[in-house]
């Protein structure tokens, strides 16, 4: 069974982007297909990528002119000719035997959807929370299971990225990544796909190893503030993904998780060392789509005090103090992480 490898790349350094291949390559699964879209990479970036994706005839390089991830993704999936189809980020690394187990666990049902553990690194101790291998047949299950926030005893925390996990490509050709967007696009396709597909397997494996570069889009610099900032583009386009979903309990879920994190973004933001806008924060809750989820909610809708306090904070609109909370948390990393340095 031919399984399709997308790798969308933007003037990743060369040396990285090589062994990102050279990890493909030498999977223990053979019949694959290698598409690389470049998405307008400098042209000395693009020279070299050109001649090392001569390395393996499974191995295909197209160049476009810059339009974005989504762009270079939604080519890669038309090109896309196997069964199956895996995205893969141009500075990262997957398991070598990620597309061999995958393609594994297809042997006792042909699942939609495929998806294994991601690792964050350098904090090896992050990953996605899957504890236990689960076959899955109730889209609204998957939904509950991946949009989870409360509860880390629970599978869960495992929408957002596209990678680390196996789509069956008749599926991914009906979904398109949002070229609108700049931000949380591949958290709107996931949510597509689970909605259009059937059955679904997690797998306690790690596959993906997801590096946190300084250069990566994801990373760049004031790059919380700008996700924040386009919030409204994005929930316009989820409200009209959710606008069909029947089950209220799905439906307060989908709120809870997407109130919560803007309450993340906030810290992450200022454990990130960017400056604290507190216009840009009041701004952002005062949005019709934003204050339209707040509406839905209720303090005692949250399982947890933390959770209860965040949520009465951005509904009350207390920018200042979201700010204060945020602050702490900050301090108390970086305290922690000055005496890990001493020790």
């Amino acid at each position: 069974m031919l399984v399709s490898i997308i790798i969308p790349i933007y003037n990743t350094p060369v040396s990285t982007f090589k062994d990102c291949l050279s990890r493909i390559i030498e999977q223990d699964y053979a019949e694959i297909e290698v598409i690389i879209i470049d998405d307008g990479s400098d042209q000395a970036f693009s020279k070299q990528y050109a001649e090392a994706s001569t390395i393996d005839e499974r191995i295909q390089y197209h160049y476009y002119s810059n339009h974005g991830v989504s762009f270079a993704r939604n080519r890669g999936v038309e090109k896309a000719s196997g069964e199956y189809i895996i995205f893969v980020d141009s500075d990262d690394l997957i398991d070598k035997s990620f597309i061999h187990n995958a393609v594994s666990c297809l042997s006792e049902e042909k699942y939609d959807l495929v998806i294994g553990r991601i690792v964050y690194i350098p904090d090896y101790n992050s990953k996605q929370v899957i504890n236990e291998r689960k076959a899955l047949f109730d889209t609204n299950v998957v939904l509950n299971l991946m949009f989870s926030i409360e509860s880390k005893n629970e599978d869960g925390h495992i929408l957002a990225s596209p990678c680390g996990r196996l789509y069956r490509t008749a599926i991914a050709k009906t979904v398109k990544f949002d070229e609108t967007i700049k931000y949380f696009e591949d958290q709107l396709y996931n949510l597509e796909f689970i909605k259009k597909a059937n059955s679904f397997l997690i797998v306690p494996e790690d596959w993906y190893y997801y590096y946190q570069n300084s250069y990566s889009a994801l990373h760049a610099v004031h790059k919380k503030w700008d996700d924040l900032c386009e919030w409204d583009l994005f929930l316009d386009r989820w409200i009209l993904l959710t606008a069909d979903e029947e089950n209220q309990e799905t439906d307060q879920l989908f709120t809870k998780y997407l109130i919560t994190y803007f309450f993340k973004e906030v810290e992450e933001g200022l454990l990130a060392g960017e400056r604290y806008e507190r216009k840009k924060i009041k701004g952002i809750m005062n949005k019709p789509p934003f204050l339209l989820m707040a509406q839905k909610l209720e303090a005692k809708d949250f399982i947890s005090n933390k959770r209860k306090l965040q949520f009465l904070l951005i509904k009350s609109q207390f920018s200042f103090l979201i700010y204060i909370l945020a602050w702490i948390k900050n301090s108390k990393a970086m305290l922690i992480q000055k005496r890990e340095m001493i020790v």
